[in-house]
């Protein structure tokens, strides 16, 4: 009887889980070892963190302003650089040496850049921006270096759902 019960809820959570994926403004793929969550409190917010193993965070968001894949560059560049700004952020300064490096990410659909920062006692984090053409999503990972190469394919990935056809009913 537990075992039906366990498979009846494993079930039921899987479907709760299409059912509101299918509602997300992005399709978002990952391997069966990331957990992703999704909010819309008048931001669409995804974070994706691995539950087990390796302490994982990748989140991003809607842009709120307007904007392309053309913007992605500067705004990168002005992100970045803040984040390095000695007088503006000493914690930070310390631990990330002073610079970074762009990196380019190529979906099919999303494109952009990433500022990678590589700090003292191994630690890596990136800000990131991408676009189809209709806005912009930005975020931040934190981790190990592997580990963003499977982050990388998340975002590379991204896509917006499909639209469904409307029925004779509409």
């Amino acid at each position: 009887m537990k075992v039906i019960t366990l498979i009846v809820l494993s079930i039921t959570i899987l479907i709760s889980q299409l059912v509101a994926a299918d509602q997300w403004p992005l399709v978002v793929t990952a391997e069966p070892e990331w957990s992703i969550e999704y909010t819309d409190d008048g931001v669409h917010f995804f974070t994706l963190t691995r539950p087990e193993g390796e302490n994982v965070l990748l989140m991003f968001s809607k842009w709120p302003a307007s904007g392309g894949k053309e913007q992605i560059p500067g705004l990168i560049k002005r992100m970045a650089d803040g984040f390095l700004d000695k007088e503006k952020n000493k914690v930070m300064s310390f631990i990330f040496k002073n610079e970074y490096e762009v990196e380019k990410l190529e979906g099919d659909e999303f494109s952009g850049e990433a500022a990678i920062f590589k700090g003292r006692f191994e630690l890596f984090q990136t800000m990131f921006m991408v676009s189809d053409g209709d806005g912009i999503w930005n975020g931040q990972f934190s981790g190990s270096e592997t580990m963003w190469v499977e982050a990388k394919i998340i975002l590379e990935n991204l896509r917006r759902p499909a639209k469904s056809l409307p029925t004779l009913s509409d």
